[in-house]
Order: structure tokens, then sequence, then C-alpha cells
């Protein structure tokens, strides 16, 4: 069995209600049973970038995550983060972009 990276949007007041849309989306889309996407997963973490990191900056360092080139001051974070990404059975990352939007990503049996 494999898995597939995903990224799927949610748009919603809150991170729980754009993960139920973004999760209805991609179950309509994909099926829910190993779809090797967001339907796939039974929830998600919430992650914040630091100060002076731009949202989509973060997701990109998270999924580029090398231990010997990752900023030191970042590491341990992204180490974990990476490890959550990583995992194709754990729950997906998610990260708010602007007042409703939320981009939910990972890996994804199918």
């Amino acid at each position: 069995m494999g898995a597939s990276q995903f990224t799927r949007h949610g748009h919603g007041k809150t991170d729980k209600e754009a993960f139920r849309n973004a999760y209805d989306e991609a179950g309509y889309e994909n099926g829910h049973s190993y779809s090797g996407d967001l339907a796939s997963k039974d929830g998600y973490i919430l992650t914040t970038p630091p100060a002076g990191i731009s949202p989509r900056e973060w997701m990109r360092m998270i999924e580029d995550f090398d231990p010997s080139t990752a900023d030191p001051k970042h590491k341990a974070q992204l180490s974990r983060l990476f490890n959550i990404y990583d995992e194709k059975y754990g729950p997906a990352l998610c990260i708010k972009l602007d007042a409703d939007d939320y981009i939910f990503f990972g890996w994804a049996p199918e």
C-alpha cells in the first residue's frame, strides 16, 4: 500500500470548520478510505509559523526538512512537525493562511 502527498485548502471561520469542509470536499472528490487525500485522515494538528516566517514558507520548511541544513533556531520544532507530516496514518498538518483560509497537508495512504 502506497502513500500520496496532498495539499488541500479549507475555508471556515475556525480551523475545525475549515477541516470539516476540506475533509468533505476530499471525500466527495476521491472517496474516504485510502484515497491519498485529506479524507484518509482522522484529524489535524494546527501549527503557527514563528514570527517573521510566512505561512507558505513555514509549510515549505516542514516539507523540505533536513536535519543537516535546518535552521538551528527552529530545528526541534521542524523535526517534530516533519515527523507528523511524513506519517501517512497520523493526522494532517494545518496552517492558517488568512482570516478564513487554512491549508491542510501531509502524506495519506492510498
